[in-house]
């Protein structure tokens, strides 16, 4: 089966931070190991707590000085929001539309938006939804984005009609916090300014000309953290800190004495850990007449994070209740439904419990000899099995020659950067299995390059997926694309939008890449959000894409000391199972043909050894316990354990 996955960028980093593969897909939950390194953990990706479309709206946050004077911004004010001093929600015209109360915030693809610290984009409105399963701190959260949304419409489109009254009424909510109550302006550059409630309604109300947009995003985004701190508990607050792409506390800097919920009259009770009352279990019926089964979490604690899995749909959910209808895939003879309980705050001792339900009169089967084997068997042993992608070269390239005169090896730069003391962190090539810390292995072979070099398409292969690495504009390293790729003699078509692909699927993954659109260097901290276009064709879901297309340049490299390589790209191979929480990864070398791998491998062979001449590092690549050229391991298992860190598993030797 599937599982739905969604990406935010909490965890966009799991990889070119040196983080595992994302696991993709589920039903059995043990895994078969076999002779190993020694395990190393690395980050993996939670796809149960992070929910992200594949692609983000335009939201260019950028302003233009209209006739009046006024910075208006580019895009759309939301198209709903909570009307101040109320607990209705109206739209543009001020019309009623629904109350608070039975309201969360979605995307433009009308996905619920998780709780979490990342800003409102383009594009998010309220829906009338009633969720008796939210928390307490979602909640909160879906008020809070409510409250933005209108803050947001006034500053960035409706200031021509914004007087001092109207703001007071919006930003009564900050108000009452002592949320934003100064202006700073002068700081010794002006990421170091910040403006408060009166100071950002002076500047939106005379700009003198010029592009402000930095400004009130800045005043937004720290105000929303901040009203967020006073009506969440204090584990929602500590997630906030744990989460933030810079490492900052935004509670503990918004200078928080006295939290104030919502409810002024309520306290916010402190973060307790979550407990099991007594032996969890499932509870599950079958409607035969619809098909559908309807399952309930029993002697669970209120407070407890529940994720239900099954063997017959694709679709998951959270929560103390799930229904789902069969049909969607195979009826198995017996639908197992999968209840995963987390026994502490951080998820890392999970409960899994099941039970079995008897379906075999529905069951089904895709072959016409039904009579001669069971139902049962047949939904066990049919799947599909791809062959492998076969690369016919790396994203970008060639490596060589080797030119120390004009400080280049092919795409390579010799660049007085590695001379800083970076050539060991970031050198030019990084081979797979290659340790970042000590906790962190690079699953990817990488390249830290120019920014305007050009990525290419490795193979034919059709788009299985896409998806956004964002940071708010907060990290130079990220707000770049990851495309995955599969062989075109892979006949099944893409997973749906927000659900994992198949179980038993190659996928190509290219990691960091901007549309060649997009303007080079990155002006910091602006995102260009465009989708890489190739051919002329805006990339997309099952998109047919050929050897030696272009796809775009390389995605973002810090580089805050302006020292100009600011590029960085990374390809690996991965592998789904058909336990959606082990994902296996594999040294992209061996995929190359053989042509291709001879010439890739002499190239990087006589580039890294003059490499660590130049820099006078010797250690730059531990040549002598790679198992083969660019390959310090062969392939390693990612297991989802249901922690915040999965298990990482390395093999020296093929399968």
């Amino acid at each position: 089966m599937k599982r739905a996955f969604f990406s935010g960028f909490i965890f966009f980093c799991a990889l070119a931070c040196g983080g595992a593969p994302e696991a993709l897909t589920s039903t059995t939950t043990t895994v078969a190991p076999t002779t190993t390194l020694a395990p190393t953990t690395t980050v993996m990706s939670d796809s149960s707590k992070v929910t992200k479309p594949n692609k983000k709206p335009n939201d260019r946050y950028s302003c233009n000085i209209n006739n009046q004077g006024f910075c208006i911004f580019t895009g759309q004010p939301h198209q709903n929001y909570l009307e101040p001093q109320s607990n209705t929600v109206v739209n543009l015209e001020g019309l009623e539309l629904f109350s608070i109360e039975e309201a969360v915030a979605v995307n433009s693809q009308g996905e619920m938006l998780i709780a979490r610290g990342t800003p409102a984009f383009d594009g998010d409105q309220m829906s009338q939804k009633f969720e008796s399963t939210l928390s307490e701190d979602e909640k909160a959260f879906h008020r809070v984005m409510a409250t933005m949304f209108g803050i947001r419409n006034q500053l960035m489109y409706n200031v021509e009609n914004l007087n001092k009254e109207k703001w007071a009424m919006y930003v009564e909510p900050l108000t009452e916090r002592e949320i934003k109550e100064t202006t700073f302006t002068d700081g010794a550059t002006p990421r170091d300014n910040y403006y408060g409630r009166d100071g950002i309604f002076e500047l939106v109300k005379n700009p003198n000309g010029r592009d402000i947009h930095h400004d009130v995003m800045k005043f937004l985004e720290e105000s929303g953290l901040y009203l967020l701190c006073h009506v969440t508990s204090q584990e929602f607050n500590q997630m906030l800190a744990d989460t933030h792409p810079e490492g900052h506390d935004p509670c503990e800097d918004a200078g928080i004495e006295v939290r104030t919920p919502w409810d002024l009259n309520e306290t916010v009770a402190p973060a307790t850990a979550v407990s099991v009352s007594q032996e969890p279990m499932a509870s599950c019926t079958f409607d035969e007449l619809e098909l559908k089964v309807s399952c309930k979490a029993v002697g669970v604690s209120q407070s407890s994070e529940l994720n239900w899995t099954s063997n017959a749909t694709s679709q998951w959910q959270n929560g103390p209740e799930w229904e789902f209808t069969l049909g969607e895939m195979l009826i198995p003879a017996g639908t197992k439904v999968y209840l995963e309980v987390c026994l502490d705050t951080d998820c890392q001792m999970p409960l899994t419990v099941s039970t079995t339900l008897d379906t075999s009169a529905f069951a089904q089967s895709n072959t016409q000899d039904s009579d001669q084997v069971s139902n049962a068997e047949l939904v066990e042993t049919t799947f599909y099995e791809p062959e492998p992608p076969v690369l016919q070269r790396f994203p970008i390239g060639p490596f060589g020659p080797y030119d120390l005169d004009g400080r280049t090896s092919g795409v390579l730069s010799l660049h007085d950067r590695f001379l800083n003391g970076e050539a060991s962190t970031f050198p030019p090539l990084s081979e797979y299995g290659r340790p970042i810390d000590e906790t962190k292995t690079s699953w990817a072979v990488g390249f830290h390059v120019p920014g305007d070099t050009l990525v290419y398409i490795p193979f034919d292969s059709t788009v299985e997926s896409f998806r956004w690495h964002d940071s708010g504009g907060q990290i130079q390293s990220w707000d770049d694309w990851t495309i995955r790729l599969k062989a075109i003699s892979d006949p099944r078509p893409p997973a749906p939008e927000g659900v994992a692909p198949e179980e038993f699927t190659w996928l190509v993954e290219i990691d960091h890449v901007v549309s060649l659109n997009c303007p080079r260097p990155r002006v910091w901290p602006d995102r260009c959000y465009e989708l890489p276009i190739v051919d002329g064709v805006e990339l997309h879901r099952g998109m047919t894409l050929q050897e030696g297309q272009v796809l775009g340049y390389v995605g973002h490299l810090a580089d805050y000391e302006n020292t100009g390589l600011n590029g960085h790209v990374e390809i690996q191979v991965n592998y789904t199972t058909d336990d959606w929480r082990l994902t296996k990864s594999y040294c992209p070398f061996d995929f190359l043909t053989d042509t291709a791998r001879e010439n890739i491998q002499s190239e990087w062979q006589v580039f890294t050894d003059n490499f660590e001449s130049w820099v006078g590092d010797s250690s730059v690549y531990d040549q002598e316990n790679e198992v083969s050229t660019g390959c310090r391991i062969l392939r390693a298992d990612h297991f989802n354990d249901g922690s915040e860190y999965g298990v990482s598993t390395a093999f020296t030797e093929a399968e």
